[in-house]
């Protein structure tokens, strides 16, 4: 029981049934949300029930048969290496089939969800990025590539500064000397003819 402490918390506002009830609710109602948290609180929650059947004649006598079926389902099915939506739905199913009585009504659900989703809370850093290993609830992406065509430059043979570089250049710019300018005053004298020599006009 230690080490499941050592991944998540449960708040101490909640009881110990509904919170059962809630977590089997929501996997068989909504499948698609029960997260690695909710698995490890489920089994955490369920070790905690009955130790509480051990010591407490009463609650023995009222939620014993129930529990002792839930272990026996619990046990049914490996999580540690086929945590999949396959084996959360088989399951489900089983719950459905043999603990109808300890689920919560559908129209009830919604309203329980609200006040119990944030009473299992993870430790480990792990179990949020943890995800069931399926296809079928992950969302499609489309993939843009390399928008270049190969024309990046290559440091490691063009060292010339990057036109973003050469833009935000804060330093002094090198002066260019000037050159003299040719005169571009127009030539209002007269206009004189030269004949070249073997021109049909010689």
């Amino acid at each position: 029981m230690d080490n499941f402490q050592k991944y998540i918390s449960i708040s101490r506002q909640a009881r110990r049934i509904t919170l059962q009830r809630y977590l089997l609710s929501k996997l068989v109602l909504e499948t698609w949300r029960f997260t690695a948290s909710d698995l490890y609180a489920l089994f955490l929650n369920q070790l905690w029930l009955e130790q509480k059947c051990a010591r407490d004649s009463g609650f023995l006598q009222k939620f014993g048969r129930t529990l002792e079926v839930l272990s026996s389902l619990m046990k049914e099915i490996n999580f540690r290496t086929d945590f999949t939506d396959r084996a959360l739905r088989r399951f489900g199913t089983r719950v459905r089939n043999n603990l109808a009585e300890l689920l919560i009504p559908k129209r009830n659900f919604r309203q329980v969800d609200r006040r119990y989703c944030g009473f299992v809370q993870p430790i480990d850093p792990t179990l949020r990025s943890l995800e069931r290993r399926s296809k079928k609830l992950q969302k499609r992406r489309i993939g843009i590539g390399y928008r270049d065509k190969g024309t990046l430059k290559n440091l490691a043979v063009d060292g010339s500064p990057s036109w973003q570089e050469v833009a935000t250049h804060h330093g002094q710019l090198k002066e260019v000397p000037h050159e003299k300018k040719k005169s571009t005053k127009s030539f209002n004298g007269p206009i004189r003819y030269i004949r070249i020599k073997g021109s049909p006009d010689s």
